[in-house]
């Protein structure tokens, strides 16, 4: 066996990520993403325990759209776990405590790029038509564009964008 645990695990994660399974596929997907994140992660004992309440969950938003990612055996998916955890008063605190010398702009940047990673780990059926073959994936492209767009912020307001 070949490769390191993160890139079994994103390897998994892109795998599942990036279509809608069927229910059919689930249990296969349950057992590759408990697979993946006990490579990366542990495989201590309690890790093993864990996995046991953890699966690729679907379920349907309230405008009957999947969504497909990793949850809990209850259905709760790792996104609506972020977005719970990132709402309460008491985390905030907590981690300008820790780190006092995160400004408020650099805790909300960190707070967002947590929620579009945690989000970018699990399949919306809305975008499951512009999704492409690995091979075609135009990320140079993009970047390009973006750069170029977040540039364009900041000269706009008469600022040189932050490097």
């Amino acid at each position: 066996m070949k490769g390191s645990g993160k890139q079994v695990l994103l390897n998994i994660i892109r795998r599942l990520s990036t279509r809608i399974l069927g229910p059919e596929l689930l249990a296969d997907a349950t057992k590759q993403i408990r697979s993946g994140l006990l490579l990366h992660g542990s495989t201590a004992e309690e890790s093993f325990e864990h996995m046991a309440h953890l699966r690729w969950g679907s379920i349907e938003d309230q405008w009957g759209r999947k969504q497909q990612g990793i949850a809990s055996t209850s259905g709760i998916l790792l996104i609506q776990f972020v977005d719970a955890l990132l709402e309460t008063q008491e985390l905030e605190a907590h981690v300008r405590n820790s780190l006092p010398e995160l400004s408020n702009a650099e805790y909300h940047a960190l707070e967002h790029s947590l929620r579009v990673v945690v989000s970018a780990m699990q399949m919306y059926e809305e975008v499951n038509n512009i999704e492409v073959n690995e091979e075609d994936l135009d990320v140079e492209g993009w970047v390009k564009n973006l750069t170029s767009k977040y540039e364009h912020h900041f000269l706009r307001q008469g600022k040189l964008p932050p490097k």
